[in-house]
């Protein structure tokens, strides 16, 4: 139906047959998760619920009656969820199509999903901060003759849900077609109007030449450029609307979240402000950003020392990314759950055998105590220690981007401020339960795991359990996935004898995320707004990058890479006393995905499935918060795209007796 209308979209179903409410609240993330690591956004997510709830109530009505309003509530929690995933889509609830038994039940339930959620096919805004639509799809009037069991639908009756869904959300599809083709229209009419403005100044001059000559004396050479951009520049409303186009690219290239990250990032960066002056600023920050973009999008990958090709370290990282993903536990957790660890360990794909959880504080989030868990993995002989991070992205980037502080312990290492105090934390609330372990298990290692912010407070606890040990001073090891930039300086003393293996997907932005290196993007953007080159040259330059198509142009584009890179070069002569640099410890992983070296975009899907390499890197070649990867800048962090990577890998590596062939 969607080829039908020429709507080039992928449809992924999801659906298990007898999944109860719970069950699909479970499934969900991990699900969104791995459609998302295909490549692509997620426009719509449908849901069909509650049916499995009604058939597996008593057959009393009242006992229905009461259960109806509990039900519901599950299913907008199942909506929350959808809504809060990356890209915000657009999020629709199916009502319950006929049964042949509990039929009053599903009236009923659809009778309250049309109270919480509108009249069907009526689109309206979710309550949650930034998604996407929320609406009803009608299923009341399917055919009940079209059901093979009472319950299920044939293929026909599949169909005519498929109907149903298509006369809701065409008309979004279209409305969001529409805002794309003005957007195109708004940036060709803002060009046709700068080019018509140049064109009657040239005509105008051909009968006025005294006028040339009398701007030359005034120094400006070519006064035909020089009158549109300043006619340009004072339309207070054209200039405006240039504006938004800027703010419209952004969000159509980097996703709907970067505008929000970067105004949070504004917010928790406030001491930089000063030091950067951006109160003077000719055009502000967000139009400096794409032109900074430029340059970053030719910058060679990062410098690496070889291919990954120990089997046993990439077999250790692929099972313990499980852990990782565990920390997250499931998205039912109420406060405690221990079950919740261990189904999020197995629907990350690991096996949850011999795995004995002993404790799981859980919270929703919260940098300062982050959500923890110990438990036994009798299979690898340890106690793990496992460290959840923050919910969201823009949780995660805010959160990074923090003060350094001394580590009294450590004498000479800066770390992460906030981080420090949530390893504290977490140790002063798990020491105990750890040493109870690990007396109870002798010979047990210790492994200490988690994934972005998780991630950073493991490495921390790793290097607080160095110098103020267990009782049994067992061995230890952390794994980091996606970790911030939380230690310095690196030839640090306290750091050598660790072992810390820490892995960096992609263009994945957290771990090049800290206080020191925003500033320095701020100062490259500063660079940028401060050079000599007016509005219009710096709004054509960002919509044609990185082709110029005249020299005036390409002028103005050699000033911006000019610019970026001395302040680049600048920074490696010397830090700045303010912001001391953080760095991810340890011996650093580099994931790339095939096709081309270094690249940060994903391989076609027409040409070959996404394939890893992993590559050994220096933590000094993550120092630089790059405007690079596009979406994959926000996707790469996902712990289901490490998941992936270091499936994909292992199997790799296994298939060619540990080498890493590639097939031209």
């Amino acid at each position: 139906m969607l080829e039908q209308e020429g709507i080039d979209m992928k449809v992924s179903n999801g659906g298990n047959w007898g999944d109860t409410t719970d069950q699909i609240r479970r499934r969900l993330p991990s699900l969104m998760q791995s459609v998302m690591s295909q490549g692509g956004r997620l426009a719509f997510v449908l849901v069909l619920a509650g049916t499995n709830d009604l058939l597996q109530l008593p057959p009393l009505e009242a006992t229905v009656s009461l259960s109806i309003p509990r039900i519901a509530g599950k299913i907008n929690e199942i909506l929350d969820i959808a809504s809060q995933a990356a890209f915000h889509p657009h999020v629709g609830i199916l009502s319950l199509p006929p049964l042949l038994s509990r039929d009053v039940g599903r009236l009923k339930l659809n009778q309250s999903l049309r109270q919480l959620f509108g009249a069907p096919g009526m689109p309206h805004r979710s309550q949650v901060p930034g998604a996407g639509a929320r609406f009803l799809v009608d299923l009341d009037t399917v055919d009940a003759a079209l059901s093979t069991d009472g319950v299920h639908y044939g293929q026909e009756g599949y169909n005519q849900f498929a109907k149903r869904v298509m006369q809701v959300i065409l008309p979004m599809l279209r409305a969001d077609a529409a805002a794309h083709g003005r957007l195109a229209a708004m940036q060709e009419l803002c060009l046709h109007l700068a080019s018509a403005a140049r064109a009657l100044v040239t005509n105008a001059l051909a009968s006025a030449p005294s006028l040339q000559d009398a701007a030359a004396k005034l120094g400006i050479g070519d006064f035909s450029q020089w009158a549109s951009a300043k006619a340009f520049d004072l339309h207070s409303q054209a200039r405006e609307q240039a504006k938004e186009l800027v703010k419209a690219r952004m969000k159509h290239e980097f996703g709907p979240e970067i505008l929000d990250m970067l105004n949070a990032l504004s917010d928790c960066t406030r001491k930089i402000s000063e030091e950067l002056k951006l109160q003077n600023a000719k055009f502000g920050i967000t139009l400096a950003l794409p032109l900074v973009a430029v340059q970053h999008n030719v910058l060679d990958p990062p410098t690496c020392e070889g291919l990954l090709l120990d089997a046993t370290v990439v077999a250790e990282a692929n099972h313990w990314v499980d852990f990782a993903q565990g920390a997250y536990g499931t998205s039912d957790i109420k406060g405690y759950d221990k079950a919740s660890v261990i189904n999020a360990i197995e629907q990350s794909g690991g096996d949850k055998r011999g795995i004995e959880v002993r404790v799981a504080n859980l919270p929703a989030q919260g940098v300062q105590m982050p959500g923890h868990y110990v438990a036994l993995d009798r299979t690898k002989r340890a106690v793990v220690l496992g460290i959840r991070g923050t919910t969201t992205l823009c949780d995660a980037l805010t959160d990074a981007v923090g003060d350094a502080a001394k580590v009294p312990e450590c004498p000479g290492l800066l770390a992460h401020k906030a981080m420090l105090a949530s390893a504290r934390a977490v140790l002063e609330r798990t020491r105990s339960a750890l040493n109870e372990a690990l007396r109870e298990n002798s010979g047990y290692s210790l492994v200490i795991t988690g994934h972005s912010l998780g991630a950073g407070t493991a490495i921390l606890c790793t290097i607080l359990l160095s110098v103020n040990p267990l009782d049994s001073r067992p061995a230890m090891k952390c794994w980091a996935f996606a970790p911030p930039p939380v230690v310095g300086p690196l030839n640090s003393p306290s750091l050598r004898a660790l072992e810390i293996h820490s892995f960096i997907n992609r263009a994945d932005i957290v771990p090049r995320a800290s206080l020191a290196n925003v500033f320095h993007l701020g100062q490259e953007c500063m660079a940028v707004d401060g050079l000599e080159m007016d509005f219009l040259h710096r709004f054509i330059l960002m919509r044609r990058d990185p082709n110029p198509e005249n020299e005036a142009e390409k002028q103005a584009l050699q000033k911006v890479m000019g610019s970026v890179h001395d302040c680049r070069q600048q920074r490696k002569q010397k830090d700045h006393e303010s912001f001391p640099p953080l760095f991810v410890p340890g011996q650093v992983y580099w994931i790339e995905w095939l096709g081309n070296s270094g690249s940060v975009q994903d391989t076609p899907e027409a040409t070959a499935e996404r394939t890893p390499r992993i590559h050994m890197a220096s933590a000094t070649e993550f120092q630089s918060l790059l405007l690079r990867g596009g979406t994959n800048a926000l996707k790469d962090h996902l712990c289901g795209n490490y998941k992936e990577a270091l499936d994909k890998y292992k199997v790799h590596l296994q298939v060619n007796n540990g080498c890493f062939c590639v097939v031209s």
